[in-house]
């Protein structure tokens, strides 16, 4: 089977080493020009599914994660005032795309710079980088794929898939064209979010800031306006803030945090910052099975447990027993749209309440809880934690 997956990030990545282990042929289409990916400093925190899903396809003999034997809460005075048992896997986006991309075409980087040989049966893989995707057509023998070619004055081209996956993220156009009235809306808050290295001494410190800003407000324009002039909308770029605007979260940094935190930022130069925001999309699967919607693509879940890569996983592995029969479409389709539901309530009601107290998350409990009957308890991966103290897009 040939199929075309629009968007070469992680989620893609993910789908591709499945059904290329599974003896499919997969082509990754991706807007980005380069191969050898930034990763903007982004810290992730894994989960069991994603683990997994490492162990199951992963054949790299480089490690990809430094382990972390809990967490810790500080109070003002940077004492600990709790603690949970909960072992974790610390790694970055670099890290796990360039894993990805070892295991998927066997690109070399820092990261992995012997990746492993392809295996018998294996699919025939293909990463075509400067490749926007303008449209998709369901027609008699598959679905038709057109796009621009970046790299050649975007010159037009067209691809015929059996199956299409889309996976090129909450900004999705594609996905916005099949199901219109699906919006990226901003949640209220932003959060300043080299070779993989995992030694001691030349690994990142990772940090993250959650602070509320008012949709609309002179604020947020301010904060997401970078030195060049430009407003962005949900991400601004690596050290393109300005300094004025970071000086003054420095100093509320003094005034709120403890230390050892006010420190940190105190010493971050560059800071990356995100407009937190949320997005679902009520289908899973279009064109009447052809094309799956993966990843943040399908669901945009916020940060604070770390699920996106998770979800990413879960789709992925749900994928594969599709293609082994073990499940059906529509069940594949039931389950990543559950799972997505269920992350998006977890983790909002899991941010709120750190963000503004028990009282604010009381609302998304209840929708969580009606969500999970019969399902996952409320905050499951928490539980085992020992506590001490025709489509075009235009």
């Amino acid at each position: 089977m040939n199929t075309v997956i629009i968007g070469g990030s992680n989620t893609g990545l993910m789908n591709g080493i499945v059904l290329k282990r599974l003896g499919h042929n997969v082509r990754i289409l991706e807007q980005n020009p380069e191969s050898k990916r930034d990763d903007f400093a982004a810290g992730i925190t894994t989960h069991p599914i994603f683990e997994e899903f490492m162990e199951r396809h992963d054949r790299t003999a480089e490690s990809w994660s430094i382990h972390s034997p809990g967490v810790q809460f500080l109070d003002k005075a940077a004492a600990v005032t709790r603690h949970l048992n909960k072992a974790l896997q610390m790694t970055s986006w670099g890290v796990i795309y360039h894993h990805l991309r070892a295991n998927f075409d066997g690109f070399s980087s820092n990261f992995c710079p012997n990746p492993p040989e392809p295996e018998k049966g294996d699919g025939v893989t293909v990463f075509d980088c400067g490749k926007r995707v303008t449209g998709l057509r369901r027609i008699t023998s598959g679905v038709e794929i057109t796009y621009e070619d970046l790299l050649n004055q975007k010159e037009k081209g067209t691809l015929l898939a059996d199956i299409v996956m889309v996976a090129n993220g909450a900004n999705s156009a594609l996905r916005s064209a099949i199901f219109t009235g699906v919006e990226r809306l901003y949640a209220g808050y932003i959060i300043p979010g080299t070779d993989g290295s995992i030694v001691p001494g030349h690994r990142r410190y990772n940090w993250v800031w959650y602070h509320p800003v008012t949709a609309g407000s002179p604020e947020l324009e301010n904060i997401m306006t970078d030195t060049s002039g430009v407003v962005h909308r949900n991400t601004l770029p690596v050290g393109t803030m300005q300094p004025s605007e970071w000086a003054a979260y420095i100093v509320l940094a003094s005034k709120v945090m403890c230390p050892p935190f006010a420190e940190m930022v105190q010493k971050t130069t560059q800071p990356f910052i995100t407009a937190i925001s949320d997005v679902s999309c009520p289908r899973a699967t279009a064109f009447n099975g052809t094309v799956l919607i993966v990843g943040e693509a399908l669901n945009l879940m916020r940060p604070h447990m770390a699920l996106s890569t998770t979800q990413s996983a879960m789709q992925a592995l749900m994928l594969e027993k599709f293609f082994k029969r073990e499940i059906t479409l529509s069940e594949w389709e039931k389950q990543v749209l559950h799972y997505g539901c269920v992350g998006a309530l977890k983790t909002n009601a899991f941010g709120s309440f750190f963000l503004y107290g028990y009282l604010s998350s009381a609302g998304w409990l209840v929708k969580l809880a009606s969500s999970v009957l019969g399902s996952l308890p409320p905050f499951s991966w928490l539980s085992d934690m020992a506590e001490v103290g025709s489509t075009v897009q235009k």
